[in-house]
């Protein structure tokens, strides 16, 4: 959490992702959000989807990060400060949950308990965005004069966790392309999970 504390202002003003959605963002999230009209955007960091998806309906942002959610009040006033390992909502409180920017990769670990909070507090669609490769990568991602970690998943890789969590039934969908590595959307309803493996 302190490197996002730390960073959250320039973050917030600088960052290429801060000025805008991509062009595939813009065009797949209508389609992913239909009939959808309580959202939780997990993980919102400074805002950069607020304003894009509260025209689907009331959306509700959180995050880790004290900095962060104090420069996502300029777009929006119901974020609360919270970990998405440990989500402050009921079970089925929202119509739909969105993670984006990779911000699963983002985390230290624990990515199985952030995907079983999302998909415990939505009622019909869970969408989560990662970033892939040709090979399963964890680097430091250098950020003016901070770094943090990044976790980058092969395509296979990514099935495999999702399908080990019994998540048997999801959809891919490919976004925004880098020269290297691309966005994917995971798409899936929401069910029981027993899973009990790390990763």
């Amino acid at each position: 959490m302190k490197i996002w504390d730390k960073i959250a202002k320039i973050y917030a003003k600088k960052r290429f992702f801060g000025k805008g959605l991509f062009k595939e963002e813009k065009f797949l999230l209508p389609k992913f959000l239909e009939n959808c009209k309580f959202i939780l955007d997990a993980g919102c960091g400074t805002g950069r989807h607020l304003n894009f998806l509260k025209k689907f309906g009331k959306v509700v942002g959180i995050d880790y990060s004290k900095q962060m959610i104090k420069y996502a009040l300029k777009k929006s006033k119901n974020l609360i400060l919270a970990d998405l390992r440990a989500l402050p909502f009921k079970t089925k409180v929202f119509d739909c949950v969105v993670c984006l920017g990779n911000t699963l990769g983002s985390l230290e670990n624990d990515y199985e308990k952030v995907v079983q909070e999302l998909n415990r507090v939505a009622r019909k669609k869970v969408i989560i965005e990662v970033r892939v490769a040709e090979k399963d990568l964890i680097y430091r991602r250098k950020f003016e004069n901070f770094s943090y970690r990044v976790k980058v998943w092969t395509i296979k890789t990514f099935e495999n966790f999702l399908k080990k969590m019994g998540l048997n039934e999801f959809e891919l969908i490919e976004g925004h392309k880098f020269k290297d590595s691309r966005f994917v959307y995971a798409i899936f309803k929401p069910k029981i999970l027993r899973s009990k493996f790390k990763i």
